[in-house]
């Protein structure tokens, strides 16, 4: 975790200074007239009706798979290759169909593996998603959603209703649903925010995680830690190889576990629930500062006590560690965890630098280096604004594929944006931010496109600064940040903030 301390300015010789600036220039010098050019046409689309309340089935073999909403009544898909001059000529046997209240998406046998399927569905709408060999990605939707694979990773974003995911060998990531949920897994850690039903999350071969579970819960794994931040109903949570750390924030109605073979088992617990409480241990202590009445000795591997008078088992088990029951003393609920997809950022790293500097780089400007290797740019605030003179880019997003879409931008967050085409209709889209570099708030100078390349996620000011950090929300014009530095920070779009910054702008000598 990066410290929170703001930067130490240090006096630098000149040539030091000189050096330290070469990445902003490097950077500066890869954003080329082009780098913002139209991105690529699709291999194919296709359209089909889109019945409200509808179910799409998707059965694929290989290639990646997208699904976002909008605000149509048609089903639409677009297939992209990430290979160089490929013309797309298999692509004759992907299909769109509509038979009653189910839109069919079938791929052949033959389409590679580097093809994108990007699906757009209405948002009120059901899920069944098969995809053997390829990822699924989903972005909010008020529906049931089904997904499968075989090899890779399942993302999920915010579902109004119930979730089922496996995966053979893969991660699965959940932002939330409002139903129950269903994680499987037999090689990837599973992370879900929060779930208003019964959850089930198995795997065998990574960490199981929670946010918040206000349903029945029960988590297995065999091979990796648990994590439970908030649980207001029943828990079964095993693993045989890592520790188990969990809050209790409600009253269960029925025997609760938590055992490892492994590791330690800590569970914090507001005073004022009630428990019959059960606590083995082979070879660790048993400690706590809850009022609990234990009973017999206390040097025993099973050790049982009773917490407010009694009520349901809570059964705490390890082989190799320590059992720790706390006392919750802050009752507020979790932060549910932001799930980024599993796209690499790069970051500037300068070798040899452990402490912090703040030097003039010699361009009318300051560059801030953190420890870490981190860069945050900014301009001097002594320096007078000028009037900014066009050529303009437009509002809208400018996406990691070289796309720009001119459009009006209605929300935003870490997970997904949604915004509407300038001149074709009132129709909303939404787009994951995985496939997002910049996400322009304001018009910026085409003469100042280079200050939305930067190695690591944050908001672009309209006077130059730069504040790195995740983007909470936007929306109804007002930007919410959290940063290391500063914490949670609002900012208005009209008067202050410029540019989100998800990913780093494409380098056209990539192309």
């Amino acid at each position: 975790m990066r410290s929170r301390r703001f930067p130490l300015c240090l006096r630098v010789p000149s040539a030091v200074a000189a050096l330290l600036a070469v990445p902003l220039l490097f950077n500066g010098t890869l954003l080329a007239a082009d780098a913002l050019k139209a991105g690529p046409e699709p291999l194919l689309k296709l359209s089909a009706a889109a019945p409200f309340g509808g179910t799409l089935q998707v059965d694929m073999i290989r290639g990646t798979l997208e699904v976002a909403t909008a605000d149509q009544g048609d089903a639409t898909l677009e297939v992209y290759s990430t290979a160089e001059h490929d013309t797309g000529f298999s692509a004759k046997s992907v299909r769109l169909t509509r038979e009653g209240n189910v839109v069919r998406l079938r791929q052949g046998a033959n389409e590679p593996p580097t093809w994108r399927y990007r699906v757009i569905v209405p948002k009120k709408f059901n899920l069944e998603l098969k995809n053997i060999e390829g990822r699924i990605a989903v972005t909010n939707f008020e529906g049931n959603v089904k997904a499968s694979t075989t090899s890779r990773s399942i993302h999920l974003g915010n579902i109004t209703g119930d979730v089922t995911a496996e995966s053979a060998a893969g991660a699965i990531d959940v932002r939330g649903a409002t139903g129950t949920a269903r994680l499987k897994s037999a090689g990837g850690k599973l992370t879900l925010g929060e779930a208003g039903g019964e959850v089930v999350m198995e795997t065998a071969g990574g960490s199981v995680k929670i946010g918040i579970a206000r349903g029945p819960l029960r988590m297995t794994t065999a091979g990796g830690s648990i994590s439970i931040g908030a649980a207001f109903n029943t828990v079964f949570a095993t693993t045989q190889g890592g520790s188990i750390t969990a809050a209790l924030h409600g009253q269960p109605q029925a025997d609760s576990l938590f055992s490892t073979a492994g590791g330690s088992v800590e569970i914090k617990l507001p005073p004022k629930l009630a428990f019959n409480l059960e606590a083995t241990s082979q070879h660790g202590q048993v400690e706590t500062d809850l009022p609990i009445q234990w009973q017999g000795d206390e040097n025993a591997r099973v050790r049982t006590g009773k917490l407010n008078g009694g009520g349901p088992v809570l059964s705490a088990r390890t082989t190799g560690g320590r059992i720790w029951f706390a006392g919750l003393k802050d009752t507020s609920l979790p932060e549910v965890a932001k799930f980024e997809f599993p796209v690499e950022r790069p970051e500037v790293v300068v070798r040899g630098l452990r402490q912090e500097v703040q030097i003039n780089n010699g361009f009318n400007g300051v560059v801030v280096i953190r420890a870490g290797g981190r860069f945050v740019y900014g301009q001097n605030p002594n320096l007078a604004a000028k009037p900014e003179e066009g050529p303009f880019l437009a509002t809208g997003l400018l996406l990691r594929d070289g796309t720009s879409i001119p459009a009006e931008i209605i929300t935003a967050d870490d997970t997904q944006v949604v915004f509407r085409r300038n001149g074709e209709g009132a129709i909303d889209e939404s787009i994951l931010t995985t496939r997002v570099s910049a996400v322009l708030l304001q018009p910026l100078p085409e003469k100042k496109r280079a200050e939305l390349n930067h190695a690591n996620a944050g908001l672009l000011l309209k006077n130059g600064d730069f504040l790195e950090g995740d983007c909470r929300e936007f929306k109804a014009g007002e930007v919410t940040m959290s940063s290391v530095l500063f914490g949670l920070k609002k900012f208005e779009a009209k008067r202050t903030a410029r540019a989100l910054i998800f990913h780093p702008l494409p380098d056209p000598a990539a192309k």
